[in-house]
């Protein structure tokens, strides 16, 4: 559940939001948006036992971005969020300042399921090959490991046994869904490699074994 502060603070955010969008859109798209913006406030407010900070749940920020930017991907999770009687107007949270120095975001917990449910469970060969992988940090461990002595014979070996070449198990982009997708890969995750869920189940049982 989230503090008082975090439900003041959104209620600035669309006071100050919609002011600026009436000073850089005109005044009549600020009225056309304001009720969006209003509702997801009201839903806060009214429900603080539905929220909690974004980086307390099991979503992650890039997963967030790519529902809302992705077509493909928001087609799907527009029907869910209706099915489940989930406000759309809830789906999509921005960061907001909540005090000096500190902006964070909040996540609807229902939201958290939706999202979980999108990634995990959907159907179709892009969702699949997504499921394969999962992003680190270049510069992390399990990168350098793939770039080690035994990280490449690990690969090497592999490679033998699959027939599945070392780039295509380590990936700077994954070119899925649509050119969005990739756009998304470069604005929020230009830090970040590709490394697929064999790989990383190799890497942890040698970290076990030593």
């Amino acid at each position: 559940m989230i503090s008082e502060q975090y439900i003041g603070a959104y209620s600035k955010f669309v006071t100050q939001e919609l002011e600026l969008i009436s000073l850089h859109n005109g005044v009549e798209y600020a009225k056309r948006i304001a009720p969006y913006y209003h509702q997801m406030y009201a839903h806060i407010a009214n429900n603080p036992h539905e929220y909690i900070i974004f980086t307390e749940s099991s979503v992650t920020h890039f997963e967030m971005e790519i529902a809302e930017s992705v077509e493909p991907i928001r087609n799907v999770l527009l029907p869910l969020a209706e099915l489940n009687r989930v406000p759309s107007e809830v789906l999509f949270i921005p960061r907001v300042k909540i005090s000096e120095g500190l902006w964070d975001s909040i996540i609807n917990i229902h939201v958290t399921k939706l999202i979980r449910q999108l990634f995990d469970e959907t159907s179709g060969e892009d969702f699949e090959t997504l499921r394969l992988y999962k992003p680190f940090d270049r510069n992390g461990k399990i990168h350098r490991w793939t770039e080690s002595t035994s990280g490449i014979y690990f690969l090497r070996e592999y490679q033998k046994q699959t027939g599945i070449q070392s780039k295509s198990l380590i990936k700077k982009l994954l070119y899925l869904f649509d050119n969005e997708f990739v756009r998304q890969q470069k604005m929020w995750m230009s830090e970040k490699i590709w490394i697929h869920k064999d790989v990383i189940l190799a890497y942890e049982n040698r970290e076990q074994v030593r």
